[in-house]
């Protein structure tokens, strides 16, 4: 019960955090998408893009890494194996990222005329490839966090290092120099370093007094940490380099394709920008609440397979299945609903919200594959789910350079349904292999998906009739939408007893 309680408590700062931060974030990409405009996005979002598979290679698995290793030695007592992993860790992460750092900087002329094709995105990717080692680093300390049941202090970081970020891009964007598309961009490079190096620093405060504490316990002999390490993140490394290679490769063939298509550069890019930086973080902002508890269970998987409690496992990865499908299918309910409202409230443009409609049916599949995904690495599954993720990503690569240049935009969604879907299937079918989890169609899917239905119909036809509104159409629209959201739960969860065990 202790450990519930923690686990929950835990997850409720996590998510909460992750909330306001995604809030916060989407918020910055619109008032971004203001100053530099759509095309502006579009240059920004494939500088992410090049600096995605950089931040990739730089931490190569090290947050599980660090997070397994630690929860291992926590459940054995092992103190000073504790601080041994973290060392190794250590260790690790500046190998990488300096590597990372250094081939970044050296190649960010080249990657930006012969692979972007776009000069202006050179400037950011060498002042990006600065702030590798800074993200690596904390991503070990977060580990660490994550393992030791203290993601308050993950918390405190994050909120941190965002008003940091947020304040001296505003900051730069807004003088003159920043104006144009490339120096924005150098804008937001610089803002990131600053926050990162912020971030960096503040977890190490937080290490040090973290470490006070457990001076004193008693420690125990330990050996082949190093060897642990490799096992568990060289084979996630490689996955994700694959993968996000493939994701950068699918990403500069999205304009390329649209420009085949027909689309001039500028608007191929606008439509990249769109699609990318406004609708994918938008559908994305509910997602934290997943991820949060998601990332959470790894520990507490490992933990639990250490001790081989595999009855405890099978019921709480039932009940994971169960309440993230839950809780994306109400989700991608409200956002097909009010996709319109949100695109012109967050945006002040209906240009995104044909694209959040035709998404939102996705976030259920994108969602759940969110939670699977913490259940396998908890489950040392992480060597099957590389071989899952690059077969998702070639896939999609595959798609995407045969479908845009024929059928424009309707050719990347295309791509995304069909290469979310087969990730989550393999998952899926993975992870019941491997456990024995209850899994009821009519109460996990069926049941919700009337409940989605019967909630957003009576909500709309009661504000509607009725004529129930609200000052501002943006207090307005949150007030339908948790209205919805309520009357959802209260169909759901009628004569149902809810059990987490975990």
């Amino acid at each position: 019960m202790k450990t519930f309680k923690v686990f929950l408590k835990n997850g409720i700062i996590l998510t909460a955090t992750s909330l306001f931060l995604r809030l916060v974030g989407i918020i910055f990409n619109t008032y971004i998408s203001n100053a530099v405009g759509a095309e502006g996005m579009g240059v920004y979002s494939l500088v992410q893009s090049v600096f995605g598979f950089g931040v990739t290679f730089a931490c190569s698995g090290i947050n599980l890494g660090a997070t397994r290793l630690v929860s291992e030695a926590l459940a054995k007592d092992n103190y000073k194996e504790i601080k041994k992993s973290v060392r190794v860790c250590v260790c690790y992460s500046l190998l990488f990222s300096g590597i990372a750092c250094i081939s970044l900087f050296c190649g960010a002329e080249y990657i930006g005329t012969v692979f972007l094709k776009d000069t202006r995105t050179v400037k950011s990717l060498r002042m990006l490839a600065l702030a590798l080692p800074f993200i690596s680093l904390s991503s070990v300390f977060s580990g660490y966090f994550s393992a030791m049941r203290r993601v308050y202090k993950n918390s405190l970081v994050m909120i941190s290092e965002q008003f940091v970020r947020i304040t001296v891009t505003v900051r730069l964007v807004s003088l003159y120099p920043f104006k144009s598309v490339e120096y924005a961009c150098v804008g937001v490079a610089l803002g990131t370093i600053i926050s990162e190096f912020g971030a960096l620093v503040f977890n190490l405060i937080l290490l040090y007094f973290d470490y006070r504490k457990i001076l004193d316990k008693k420690e125990k002999p330990c050996s082949g940490i190093s060897k642990k390490l490799a096992g568990i993140s060289l084979p996630l490394a490689l996955s994700t380099y694959i993968r996000s290679g493939l994701v950068t490769v699918e990403h500069l063939l999205i304009p390329f394709g649209l420009r085949k298509n027909g689309a001039s550069y500028s608007l191929s890019m606008s439509t990249y920008g769109i699609v990318q930086g406004m609708v994918l973080p938008l559908i994305l902002f509910p997602s934290c609440i997943i991820y949060s508890f998601s990332g959470l269970l790894v520990p507490e998987i490992a933990a639990m397979k250490e001790r081989q409690e595999y009855e405890k496992i099978n019921k709480a990865v039932s009940n994971v299945i169960k309440y993230a499908l839950y809780f994306s299918i109400g989700v991608a309910g409200i956002l097909m609903c009010y996709s319109y409202e949100l695109s012109m409230i967050f945006y002040n443009s209906s240009e995104a919200y044909e694209y959040i409609w035709l998404f939102a049916p996705l976030v259920t599949v994108m969602y759940l594959d969110g939670a699977i995904d913490g259940i396998l690495k908890g489950l040392n599954e992480q060597l099957h789910s590389m071989k899952i993720n690059i077969a998702d990503a070639l896939i999609s690569v595959l798609l995407v350079y045969y479908l845009v240049p024929l059928l424009g935009v309707k050719g990347y969604i295309i791509a995304v349904f069909v290469s979310e879907i087969f990730n989550c299937s393999m998952s899926l079918i993975r992870l019941v292999k491997i456990c024995s989890p209850g899994i009821s169609i009519s109460k996990f899917v069926v049941k919700p998906i009337i409940s989605a239905i019967v909630s957003i119909g009576l909500v709309v036809f009661l504000f509607n009739n009725f004529n129930i509104t609200f000052w501002g159409s943006g207090l307005n629209l949150a007030f339908r939408i948790a209205c919805t959201a309520g009357v959802y739960l209260i169909i759901l969860f009628h004569k149902t007893k809810i059990k987490l065990g975990v």
